[in-house]
């Protein structure tokens, strides 16, 4: 396996070849009893850096503001984005968000689950890790947002009354 790893074979097909081996030899075991033991049993799979999960893509800020002249204020990506941009959030952990996860005194928001998607509906999930459970601190930008899209959601609440749904 390290031979093969040295001579640049990929992940992919290295670890094909470690099952294909294995499944082998487990057979040669049993049923048909060519060999005593199982010699892949005593190996282990090569590790492979992942370099997609190494490299982060900082998007600047004057890519931002390309991103968000597409997207301004009054469009459905606008909040999430902006949440994503100041805070990192994963997109998961954004959409989760209720308003009781955040503090616009303290300028914090408490990540405490995320959404998911299970049996064909959208269901509150853990987070990926329990590391992944944090407060944030947010700056005065994104707390002005929120502030406005706050303040928004009850305007409209108060105009559509039993209209309005709140997901």
């Amino acid at each position: 396996y390290k031979k093969l790893k040295a001579q640049g074979v990929e992940q992919a097909l290295m670890n094909s070849i470690c099952t294909v081996t294995s499944m082998t030899l487990k057979k040669a075991v049993y049923p048909y009893q060519l060999i005593k033991d199982n010699p892949a049993m005593y190996t282990s799979r090569p590790r492979f850096d992942d370099p997609i999960d190494k490299h982060v893509a900082v998007i600047r800020p004057e890519e931002f503001n390309k991103i968000i002249a597409r997207y301004p204020y009054n469009t459905t990506p606008y909040i999430p984005l902006m949440i994503a941009y100041h805070t990192g959030m994963r997109i998961g952990e954004i959409l989760a968000l209720t308003w009781d996860d955040i503090d616009l005194v303290e300028k914090k928001i408490s990540v405490k689950k995320q959404l998911g998607h299970t049996k064909g509906t959208f269901v509150f999930t853990p987070t990926k890790t329990r590391t992944s459970v944090r407060t944030i601190d947010i700056g005065a930008t994104i707390c002005k947002v929120l502030s406005q899209h706050r303040k928004r959601q009850k305007e409209n609440m108060l105009r559509y009354a039993g209209y309005y749904n709140v997901y």
